[in-house]
């Protein structure tokens, strides 16, 4: 029985009703018995679909937001710390009236199932369906990693960050880019690499995460032990310099592990301000395995 589970190794897909479910604990995933523990997110303004479950009891506790709640006959509001109990068969439904996203809480006994609901009006959505997330494929220099192929782009990204259910500022801050700038990839711009890398290491999914920053950090020279003050050395760039020339690369070949070119790298290297994404991208490389691995988390803790 697994008896942990992170919360930002869960992939969210969206349900019949139309929310979007994060399933903490399940028996056809961790082995428990008798129950299964969910976060439902509803976007600001929509609601679920009405439905109903014949065998399962459910609880709902409301982690954030406002709500208004269909039970039956009723209809209440629901915020933040409330609590609703759901029998077998009641019909019901949930509506996000705050301009923030609404974040439930969801216990079924037995266990969630999809035959288990039954839509009690029209669905645009007729089966659980994965969110559309798109993996990038590896960056230079490694062979198998070419950004100008990742379809992060414009409408990719716009549909992320709306399947998400999150603001543009929401959804940007998370990866160092303002909300002016997010705008402007989303309006088809094209989205520098680093950007898409980190889009991707924030919210694509945990393994295609892990396995994209393992392939940023292969290849480093053989000789390069990184200590503990290489994770502060990437903020301006006369530490990058001093970074680099440590490790005894070029210019090129130390800029191009971030997806920055031979020019830009020298023009942070004189003084030019590196943008944050940027300095996330050197720590993620060039910073020891725990430090990577503990930047990623973060990212996606911020990210869920």
């Amino acid at each position: 029985m697994r008896r942990l589970q992170p919360y930002f190794e869960v992939t969210p897909y969206i349900t019949k009703d139309g929310s979007k479910i994060r399933e903490l604990m399940h028996p056809a995933v961790h082995g428990n018995t008798a129950q299964s523990l969910a976060e439902a997110t509803i976007s600001a303004g929509k609601r679920t679909l009405l439905h109903r479950h014949h065998k399962a009891e459910e609880i709902y506790y409301v982690i954030s937001g406002r709500g208004r709640m269909t039970l039956g006959d009723d209809l209440f509001p629901i915020k933040t710390g409330d609590t609703v109990c759901i029998p077998p068969g009641t019909p019901h439904r949930v509506e996000a009236v705050a301009p923030t996203p609404l974040r439930i809480l969801c216990c079924c006994s037995p266990a969630y199932a999809h035959d288990d609901t039954e839509l009690l009006e029209a669905a645009p959505i007729v089966a659980a369906q994965p969110i559309p997330v798109i993996s990038v494929r590896g960056t230079e220099p490694s062979p198998t990693y070419n950004p100008d192929h990742a379809p992060y782009e414009g409408r990719n990204l716009r549909d992320l960050r709306k399947s998400l259910g999150y603001s543009q500022a929401r959804f940007w801050k998370v990866i160092h880019v303002t909300q002016s700038g997010g705008s402007r990839y989303e309006a088809e711009r094209h989205a520098p690499a680093q950007v898409r890398a980190l889009v991707q290491l924030a919210y694509g999914p945990a393994e295609g995460a892990q396995a994209l920053l393992a392939e940023l950090r292969k290849g480093l020279p053989l000789d390069y032990k990184p200590d503990v003050k290489t994770f502060k050395a990437a903020i301006n760039g006369e530490t990058a310099r001093a970074l680099r020339k440590r490790i005894g690369m070029t210019q090129r070949a130390f800029w191009m592990r971030v997806m920055v070119t031979q020019s830009g790298g020298n023009s942070y290297e004189a003084g030019r301000d590196i943008p944050l994404y940027v300095q996330t991208l050197l720590q993620l490389v060039f910073g020891k395995d725990e430090q990577a691995k503990a930047l990623l988390a973060e990212l996606r803790q911020r990210a869920a």
